[in-house]
């Protein structure tokens, strides 16, 4: 409790001096930049399990809160854009693994999994599995996540029509409707776990914005979550990034990090690329789009969505699912022969 109460101040002071200072999505970019910062100077920074799981019906209910008639009039129109999602996705590994192999001249199967954009828990299983050096994976997968939270919202803050992080400011000021609060979450959690249960991928986040989102669609519930606790998201979520470098020394960070931020620089561009073909065939705007199609953890580009006002519900299906076809797809991905050793092996 010391170090998750560590954790979350360190985020809370860098969230407050981003915010203070107008960076974009600052209390997600700040706290995630400070956590970062801490951890990989030493400091015993952690966020446990619950902590994440309780994060994730919190935000699934505040997504679900913005699911209107309208957007769910909008579904069938989804469709041509999650075909382009599919090739977005599909050549961005391409892209970044081949750019790993040629390039940096990285074994296969540490091209391939690090290239995979997103779905870390299965990625890093898949790759042990496949002996290949936790290291170059992990640190491409973890710095990929950085760096797209701390640039995404700085490109599309400054893109002509893109929104601004002025609905959570806005909304911090209405009064809280309790009851409405406890039945969102009451009833997000329900549906989370059940669709936790049937190993639905981004079970717990999916299935709370559909019970907040039914709850609001129905009109027993008409309010949304305080922008306070939406403050409180952005804090946990960036503090969850921030302590993932906790397994990595600096030098091991310094020597793949080239790498790692080129093979993101490449996969920021095919998607972007995508995106601008894609919204000229939807009407979907290329911000949105391109959040949408971006290689980044779902919570994190959903909560970037949310910041800056963009389309939330649209950016949120994208990313469930791209987190499918991750899933489905990841175990097709796997190298046909494991090229080098585990780092434990090679210590052993």
């Amino acid at each position: 409790m010391k170090r998750l109460a560590l954790t979350i101040a360190l985020s809370c002071i860098g969230g407050a001096i981003f915010s203070f200072l107008g960076f974009p999505a600052g209390w997600l970019v700040g706290g995630m930049a400070a956590v970062a910062t801490a951890t990989i100077a030493g400091l015993p920074t952690r966020v446990p399990g619950w902590t994440s799981a309780l994060n994730a019906v919190i935000f699934g209910a505040s997504l679900g809160s913005a699911v209107t008639m309208d957007a769910v009039a909008a579904l069938p129109e989804m469709a041509s854009s999650l075909f382009f999602l599919f090739i977005s996705l599909v050549a961005s590994i391409l892209a970044c693994s081949l750019y790993l192999e040629k390039v940096h001249h990285w074994p296969e199967a540490e091209a391939r999994f690090t290239s995979i954009p997103g779905a870390l828990t299965s990625v890093l299983l898949l790759a042990n599995e496949a002996g290949a050096s936790m290291p170059h994976v992990a640190v491409g997968q973890i710095v990929r996540q950085f760096v797209l939270v701390l640039s995404m919202p700085v490109i599309l803050y400054l893109l002509p029509d893109a929104g601004t992080h002025e609905t959570v400011q806005h909304a911090a000021a209405a009064p809280v409707a309790w009851l409405d609060l406890v039945l969102m979450l009451g009833v997000g959690a329900a549906f989370g776990k059940w669709l936790e249960r049937l190993s639905v991928p981004g079970g717990l986040l999916l299935g709370s914005m559909i019970g907040s989102a039914g709850l609001h669609l129905s009109g027993i519930v008409t309010t949304p979550p305080p922008g306070w606790l939406m403050i409180a998201i952005f804090v946990v979520t960036g503090a969850m990034i921030g302590t993932r470098f906790n397994r990595f020394k600096p030098l091991d960070l310094l020597r793949l990090l080239r790498p790692a931020l080129e093979s993101v620089v490449v996969a920021m561009a095919v998607a972007g690329i995508i995106a601008l073909i894609a919204s000229a065939f939807t009407s979907f705007d290329f911000a949105s789009l391109w959040l949408a199609y971006a290689p980044g953890g779902v919570e994190t580009m959903i909560a970037v969505s949310v910041a800056l006002s963009l389309e939330v519900v649209a950016v949120s299906l994208h990313h469930f699912v791209r987190l499918l076809l991750l899933n489905l797809l990841a175990p097709l991905w796997m190298p046909r022969q494991s090229r080098t050793p585990s780092i434990l092996q090679e210590n052993r």
